[in-house]
């Protein structure tokens, strides 16, 4: 499950046109606030639901906001491995 960052918010569109992001034990940023304001606007459907790694092959594109980055693009997910000579990237 992926909520957020220490400072940011952490947002994937699916490729249903789906912009999802957690609402519940994360920050209420103003940035965040006007990505949620402005994604009907512009045809996508907010799903409030928390965002989870598994369904990553479903993300058209994913990015994070906050007050300091405004809205930064994610191009890789990198996930540490108990094996320090491997990791997993989406």
């Amino acid at each position: 499950e992926i909520l957020e960052g220490l400072s940011s918010n952490f947002f994937a569109i699916y490729k249903d046109g789906t912009l999802r992001t957690a609402t519940d034990g994360v920050l209420y940023g103003y940035v965040r606030h006007l990505v949620l304001d402005c994604a009907s606007k512009v045809g996508l459907q907010v799903d409030p639901r928390p965002i989870f790694l598994h369904d990553a092959s479903e993300w058209k594109e994913a990015f994070i906001t906050s007050s300091s980055r405004l809205i930064y693009p994610i191009s890789k997910v990198i996930l540490p491995d108990s094996d320090p000579t491997k990791s997993d990237s989406f």
